[in-house]
């Protein structure tokens, strides 16, 4: 047998390791020769190993798989190294991991000869088989088996929750950040919602940005608030670091109610399902936790269903823009009209807005129906421009989602150069609410639509809590007086005070106000007593397709309809 030269400086017998020459061809990789070490890592002799199969040695068919068919053998130089590892059997029949590091000294044509040193490495393969690579938190099917070995020791009345979390629009966020900083924030968040799992539980990233964990949890502990104080924490450093991006969490809690239940698989699912509800709710950007109801699913469905069915839609041109005038009570005239959408199925039947309307701005696709009713809008004003009419200014809404688009305006902007209308003859409208939820990005977009010459209004302008005070920081146009002041059947003094209150206070401000929602001639009386000048509502004309509105504005004798 022939030597290496490591066989004249030792002898390879005393090696603590697996030391052996390999003789690689075209077909096979075969041993030459190894140390008894080599052969203990299988707990056999070297004539055991030998007189095993090729196929039962596992050796040949790891590097026939590898080597053999993916490397380009004509590339490797003598003295460079390969790496390589393969599973076998013991003699025991216990399944082992091996590790090799392999130099080639010569070759002869085709055929290698390889010097090379093994050992076991079921640790790093355990390592790497349990272990996600990317946070160090244990794979899914670890999680399974921690879950089942904790159900079954639970005694009588202890108390377990399954939690499903991720981030909201992180493909979004790591794009703006980068995929280095991206998995520096994984593994930051895989940290900090194990510290809840601690001790009492399992934590694992099941893909992406999907973490899932259970814990036992005591009585008087407040699961929801803990989770919720966590996430508000960890996203508000990361704001404070990323000021450019807005990182939110969505989690979805499970209490388990029967712990001789262990379907690990079904929790999760639950929790799943309440996870999404809060992002539904959230509309995908502020943190939120729910607990699981069963209702859920079935909210969830609906919205999916809804959502699904609406994509389709606005590809068929199923969703109309429709036109709800605005009068002065003082000229009697027409003097603009706000765009609402309706959705005319194939059969011409409407769905009402209140069916499809509430689960779209749960969801990111409201955006798009926005942007399908700007566009429509638009074109029907260029139309109407081309023909030399006398065009009205036309108001449309603005969804909250759209507060965290850093490219609205440019979007915006982009259309109306599209059809080149002229900006003032575009407003759009957010409601009040939208700026108790964020004031700022609120704020900021008012300012800029303005600067690009577009008007803007607040809509239901004294349904919240912060009305006046905001009123100081708004660079707004228009308010739209909510009906709440004047919709009472018992409209008192005290109404048509506040009302003018408002109006002079406005004013003052070069504000217009309109009040929206007006529906009686009782209605329109006490309006005109408090020195209202534009109203809107059912009064006069409900919502109509835009054909139909064009007849209304040139007809309009400043009377009910």
């Amino acid at each position: 047998m022939q030597t290496t030269a490591l066989h004249t400086i030792v002898d390879i017998n005393d090696f603590p390791a697996g030391i052996l020459q390999l003789r690689c061809d075209a077909e096979r990789m075969k041993i030459t020769y190894a140390n008894d070490y080599y052969y203990g890592l299988f707990g056999m002799e070297e004539e055991e190993y030998s007189s095993l199969k090729p196929d039962e040695a596992g050796l040949q068919l790891a590097y026939n798989s590898d080597f053999l068919e993916n490397a380009d053998k004509t590339q490797i130089k003598a003295g460079e190294e390969i790496s390589f590892y393969f599973k076998a059997r013991k003699k025991n029949h216990e399944l082992t991991y091996i590790g090799v590091i392999a130099k080639l000294i010569r070759a002869d044509g085709e055929t290698m000869i390889f010097d090379a040193c093994a050992q076991c490495i079921d640790w790093i393969v355990n390592r790497l088989s349990n272990y996600d690579k990317l946070t160090g938190l244990p794979k899914i099917h670890t999680l399974n088996e921690s879950f089942a070995e904790m159900m079954n020791g639970a005694g009588e009345g202890e108390r377990f929750a399954v939690i499903s979390a991720d981030f909201n629009n992180f493909k979004l966020i790591n794009e703006k950040i980068g995929g280095e900083k991206g998995d520096e924030v994984l593994i930051a968040f895989g940290k900090a919602i194990n510290t809840l799992a601690k001790n009492r539980g399992c934590c694992c990233r099941v893909f992406s940005d999907k973490y899932v964990m259970f814990f036992q949890y005591s009585e008087d502990e407040d699961v929801k608030g803990d989770i919720e104080n966590l996430i508000d924490g960890f996203t508000k450093k990361l704001r404070g670091e990323f000021d450019y991006c807005n990182f939110s969490v969505s989690a979805g809690l499970y209490l388990i109610t029967a712990p001789d239940d262990s379907n690990l698989t079904l929790f999760i699912d639950k929790a799943n399902i309440a996870r999404k509800n809060a992002k539904l709710a959230q509309n995908a950007q502020e943190n939120s936790c729910m607990i699981y109801k069963e209702e859920m699913k079935n909210e969830l469905n609906r919205a999916m269903q809804i959502t699904a069915e609406a994509e389709r839609a606005i590809q068929k041109r199923e969703f109309v823009v429709y036109y709800q005038p605005k009068i002065s009570l003082k000229t009697k005239t027409v003097i603009g009209a706000e765009a609402l959408v309706r959705w005319k199925k194939p059969d011409g039947t409407l769905v009402p807005p209140g069916e499809f309307l509430p689960y779209l701005e749960k969801s990111s696709f409201i955006k798009e129906v926005d942007f399908y009713v700007y566009d429509d809008v638009c074109r029907c004003i260029r139309a109407e421009l081309d023909k030399g009419k006398e065009i009205l200014p036309v108001s449309v809404n603005v969804s909250r989602v759209h507060l965290k688009d850093d490219d609205f305006i440019e979007k915006v902007n982009a259309l109306a150069e599209k059809y080149d209308i002229p900006p003032e003859l575009l407003e759009f409208e957010l409601t009040e609410n939208a700026f108790l939820d964020d004031e700022q990005s609120a704020v900021q977009i008012l300012k800029e639509l303005r600067e690009k010459g577009f008007m803007v209004s607040i809509d239901d302008f004294g349904s919240g809590y912060s009305s006046l005070n905001l009123l100081k920081s708004l660079p707004v146009d228009i308010l739209k007086l909510d009906r709440a002041f004047f919709g009472r059947s018992d409209l008192i003094e005290n109404n048509a005070i506040v009302v003018n209150s408002i109006i002079d206070m406005a004013s003052r401000m070069k504000i217009n106000v309109i009040c929206e929602g007006v529906e009686t001639a009782e209605q329109v009386e006490f309006l005109k007593n408090t020195e209202c000048d534009s109203v809107q509502g059912f009064y006069y004309a409900k919502p109509i397709p835009q054909e139909e509105f064009e007849g209304f504005k040139n007809k309009f004798d400043g009377k009910g309809s």
